[in-house]
């Protein structure tokens, strides 16, 4: 929300606060963000620490938090930065760079005032360095004097220069009360002041107006000064008037109330700046920038209806808490956008400081300009940590910078992992690797000796294992420099999500249509509360159709053995997914080319359960023979011998289908059309095809089937039609899935084509 709405701002402006808690704040009930379920605390460098926090709000939905805290009395503080002049309009690592430039050890920092993205102005006033810089209007302050921090409800500051005379005309004991300071020029906003902080070098004024240029003789701009100007050039007509560091302008546009005030000074009057301040601890603040409504105070939710009620809905949110000792806590919340962070409402972030120790916690601006950068370990400058609204950061107006006075030099105090905070499944290994800070939170050199324990996992040759879930400590110390730290790691038995990749290209793995021997390495990359959880695929379980292949070490090895199409099935932490497996299809005939049974011919084909019939055919459309049918299982079976012969007296010794034959009524597969026949030529029903697979099935392999339930053929119309030998065959497979019919007709007595046959047999044993 880089700019209010005219109502919004009529509203912060007409509700005037007291810093004291009212009557009804005891009976409000503080209601916090959400529920945490991954907290990490991170320590920067002595004195300021960086937590990260996911919650789950009572609605289902996620949020995300971003803080940095102060310790009272110690080197880092927060100061109030808005760049080279005050209406910059930097990101927040424009800020820091040009922060750092200037010489500031910056650690980290938040987006501060409500700002005209127009005007690149911020709504309220600013002190930096002691300076006043732009007027505090009505705004609230929220300021700093390097020891801690304090709200000031609607400050004001009065400015009015004094004649003391001494020019070309007698204007001595004349005066003007200046209204505004470094904004922007307007008719209706009164006479205005403007110095080198402002614009770059000019008042940037359009229209026409009168100017008085003075020289400073003596003094320096605050909120409670005396300074001695001289008046070197009246300018009854002007636009845009030039600024230096050495002058301040005067000026009121033409169409203004005040169009001959510039007549109360001459060339070479000395002139007296004064201002008086209405909070005199603003006095002694060195940086203080506008901010939104006081949100608690005294440990207490302010009264609600006072807020600004244009901000009241779910946004993110930026806010600064301030403890009884001084120390501050700045606060961000991620917002809009909602698979991530959807934000939270003004009262959820004063609960969230409330319960965190502060007694005073100040809105500051939100929505898409809500951002934190931090300098984390072993890194050269800060970085933005959390996920602006608008994918990128905004450009502000003006920012709370957390600095250290302590200077580089290069020596190891601290000791730090960079994957503090990072989540591991239990069981899992992942290498740690060490950063080292001085004592102002810059990189130093890693001393040689630094080790490592932890409270409950394990650390060797820079390879940490997790043990239990839970949240381990890992230890770091230095015995020769005697630098040390602390981080965490967040050891876990359960992922929220998984996917399953091919460690040769980085994508998901192709497991279809592939040749025998294929070799897969499979990857895993597991998230839990949307962060990444580093898993070991050797811990995953892998369940392959039988007779696929083999898993062993997260690699994957196709065996062409048995099935032709399976799953590999993964499960890890809780999860699973399940992949579909497939060899290539086999050269088929040349009647086959597009046949709806053209894959099982083919596989039935490679495998040497048929020939053909000759001339590369098959004729899939041919009806299926009695001696056909049983040469496909004696061929499915490896071509078992005998030694018992066959009886049957129309299947002679020399037929290209006796051994066949007299296998299936050597082990009872088949008993003959009767009268000592076995009808070889005969065509096959598909009830007989089902009975004699059946045998096959139930008592050579014994092969768990279901009991012939009657049930089992309830979906089928011609159910009735199965002849009495075959319903205990026809049920049970039925009930196994062998048996799928064709638009609810089982067809019992129809002859079984060549084609059905082989998907029959594919469904069945491939």
């Amino acid at each position: 929300m880089n700019k209010k709405t005219f109502l919004s701002l009529l509203l912060s402006l007409a509700v005037a606060f007291t810093v004291t808690a009212p009557a009804s704040a005891a009976d409000a009930e503080p209601t916090p963000t959400g529920t945490p379920v991954y907290e990490n605390r991170s320590e920067i460098t002595e004195g300021l620490y960086y937590d990260n926090t996911i919650l789950t709000k009572s609605n289902g939905k996620r949020a995300e938090t971003f803080s940095l805290e102060t310790t009272a009395g110690g080197p880092v503080y927060p100061i109030v930065f808005v760049g080279d002049v005050i209406d910059s309009y930097l990101t927040i690592s424009e800020a820091i760079e040009s922060a750092r430039e200037q010489g500031l050890n910056v650690l980290g920092g938040i987006n501060a005032d409500f700002f005209y993205s127009s005007r690149s102005l911020p709504l309220g006033g600013v002190i930096g360095e002691g300076r006043y810089l732009t007027n505090v209007g009505e705004e609230n302050l929220l300021a700093f004097d390097g020891d801690g921090a304090f709200f000031s409800p609607h400050p004001a500051v009065t400015m009015t220069l004094e004649n003391q005379g001494g020019g070309e005309n007698a204007n001595a004991g004349k005066s003007v009360t200046v209204d505004q300071l470094n904004r922007v020029r307007m008719a209706d906003s009164g006479i205005f002041l403007y110095d080198i902080n402002y614009n770059g070098g000019s008042t940037g004024t359009n229209l026409d107006g009168w100017g008085v240029v003075f020289r400073i003789l003596d003094g320096e701009l605050t909120v409670s000064c005396q300074m001695d100007l001289v008046v070197e050039e009246v300018i009854p007509s002007g636009r845009n008037f030039t600024l230096d560091e050495d002058h301040m302008v005067l000026t009121a546009q033409a169409n203004s109330a005040f169009p001959t005030a510039y007549e109360s000074f001459s060339v070479g009057d000395r002139v007296t700046l004064r201002t008086v301040c209405s909070d005199q601890r603003l006095v002694g603040a060195k940086w203080a920038t506008g901010c939104g409504d006081l949100l608690a105070v005294d440990g207490k939710l302010t009264d609600k209806d006072g807020w600004d009620q244009a901000l009241t809905a779910v946004h993110p949110r930026t806010a600064l808490g301030i403890k009884p000792d001084g120390s501050v806590i700045a606060y961000v919340v991620d917002g809009r956008q909602s698979s991530y962070s959807n934000g939270a409402l003004l009262e959820n972030i004063a609960s969230d400081l409330l319960a965190r120790g502060c007694d005073l916690v100040v809105n500051l601006d939100g929505g898409g300009s809500s951002v934190m950068s931090v300098r984390l370990p072993g890194q050269e400058a800060p970085t933005v940590v959390n996920r602006p609204s608008s994918g990128n950061p905004r450009r502000c107006s003006t920012y709370i910078l957390f600095v250290s006075d302590a200077k580089p030099d290069g020596r190891p105090e601290n000791l730090h992992i960079r994957e503090d905070g990072a989540y591991i499944l239990e069981g899992a290994s992942m290498p740690l690797t060490l950063a080292a800070t001085d004592a102002a939170g810059c990189p130093a050199e890693l001393p040689g000796d630094a080790q490592i324990t932890c409270a409950n996992g394990t650390f060797e040759d820079g390879i940490y294992t997790a043990a239990e879930a839970g949240v381990d400590t890992v230890t770091i110390y230095s015995p020769s420099t005697g630098a040390s730290g602390q981080g965490t790691i967040h050891v876990t038995d359960k992922v929220d999500t998984f996917t399953v990749t091919d460690s040769a290209t980085g994508r998901a793995p192709v497991l279809t249509g592939l040749g025998d021997g294929a070799v897969i390495g499979l990857d895993l990359a597991a998230t839990r509360h949307l962060r990444p959880v580093t898993v070991d695929p050797t811990l995953a379980e892998y369940e392959l159709t039988e007779g696929m292949g083999e898993v062993t070490d997260g690699v994957l090895t196709l065996i062409r053995a048995g099935k032709y199409e399976g799953t590999l099935t993964v499960s890890i932490g809780g999860r699973s997914t399940t992949l579909p497996i497939s060899f290539d299809i086999p050269k088929g005939f040349s009647d086959t080319n597009g046949h709806w049974a053209e894959k099982s011919i083919a596989i039935l084909h490679e495998n040497g359960v048929v020939d053909g019939v000759g001339d590369d055919r098959f004729e899939p459309e041919e009806l299926m023979t009695r001696a056909a049918f049983v040469t496909m299982l004696w061929n499915l079976m490896d071509k078992p011998g005998t030694d018992i012969p066959c009886t049957y007296e129309d299947v002679p010794q020399n037929a290209w289908f006796y051994p066949q034959v007299a296998w299936s009524q050597a082990i009872g597969l088949t008993n003959g059309t009767g009268d000592k026949t076995f009808d070889p030529n005969g065509k096959l029903t598909r009830e007989q095809g089902f009975t004699i697979l059946y045998r096959l099935l139930h008592d050579l392999l014994r092969r768990e089937l279901p009991a012939p339930d009657a049930s089992a053929l309830k979906d089928f119309h011609d159910a009735s039609k199965v002849s009495d030998f075959a319903l205990d065959a026809v049920r049970s497979l039925s009930a196994y899935g062998l048996i799928q019919g064709t638009n609810g007709m089982l067809m019992p007595g129809d002859i079984m084509t060549r084609a059905q046959m082989a998907a029959l047999l594919v469904r069945t044993f491939y």
